[in-house]
């Protein structure tokens, strides 16, 4: 099995191989189209430009392409931040099945261009409806939801509920809602937690903690801020990696909470996309873009 995790600036974009050769995307953040600011920020901060910063951020839809990706079985929205969907529209037709969990949240203020467009597919597919017939089936599923083809792939769905996303709507905190995943192959475990925060993780911990003991890859929750850091659940999941997949770094950055448990911490703006090929046997082997 492979897990990639794609340096795509301030969002979110991994890809899994499963050994079913069927293909998993969570979440999308089409760095081209929308992050030229983000860069431009991560320019401005010192550090970077005296250490040679230059990585340049990757386009999904190119990455699929140089690795002979054309149709995904599945894609998953965790939850409704434009970091996390920029780019559907332009995959849309490349999905079998997608995973958007019903909820309420409105537009994003400001939105344009094809940001605006991603937004209304979104919105089109959550709420039910198809463009077409040739559009994807779509599924809201919560914590616990199984079916013979998640459980071939080993995929357990630790969040959200209908609760969740009733606290998130309540507090105007999308992240709250957000769908976090465990995948298992063999004796390797990998937990993807998208933006997951506090009310997420103590949800998880307390209905999914036997599942997720001592896990081999942690994809950090909200870009590895302390917002999405929860001592007990990193603790109890001891990551012997933790990915951090963010552009500029946050001023709440919680990488150093997290090298407390987690053997190594590793940040996409430093070392790019990354790859982890996955064996039964519990052993996972890291290729980085770029050796930093």
């Amino acid at each position: 099995m492979r897990v990639h995790f794609l340096n795509v600036g301030h969002g979110d974009c991994s890809i899994i191989e499963f050994d079913s050769k069927r293909i998993m995307m969570i979440d999308i953040n089409n760095a081209e189209s929308i992050e030229k600011k983000t860069y431009a920020e991560i320019c401005e901060e010192a550090v970077f430009e005296s250490a040679g910063y230059n990585i340049p951020l990757t386009n999904p839809l190119k990455y699929m392409e140089m690795n002979g990706i054309k149709k995904i079985f599945r894609f998953v929205v965790t939850h409704p931040h434009m970091d996390h969907i920029s780019g559907i529209s332009q995959i849309g037709g490349m999905c079998t099945n997608v995973w958007i969990y019903k909820n309420d949240f409105d537009e994003p203020e400001g939105l344009s261009g094809q940001a605006a467009s991603d937004w209304k597919l979104y919105e089109t597919w959550r709420d039910g409806g198809r463009r077409s017939s040739l559009d994807p089936t779509i599924l809201s599923l919560p914590s616990g939801a199984s079916d013979s083809y998640y459980q071939e792939d080993g995929i357990s769905i630790l969040s959200p509920t209908d609760e969740l996303v009733e606290i998130a709507q309540r507090r105007n905190n999308r992240n709250i809602m957000s769908t976090v995943l465990l995948i298992t192959y063999g004796k390797t475990k990998i937990v993807l937690a998208g933006d997951a925060e506090n009310e997420t993780w103590e949800y998880i911990m307390e209905k999914h903690a036997n599942k997720i003991k001592d896990i081999s890859v942690l994809k950090a929750a909200h870009h590895g801020r302390s917002s999405g850091y929860h001592q007990e659940a990193v603790k109890w999941m001891k990551p012997e990696y933790t990915v951090v997949s963010v552009g500029k770094k946050p001023e709440q950055d919680a990488s150093n909470r997290y090298r407390n448990y987690s053997e190594h911490v590793l940040s996409t703006r430093w070392c790019g996309n990354m790859v982890f090929v996955c064996y039964k046997n519990g052993t996972v082997d890291l290729r980085k873009e770029y050796d930093r």
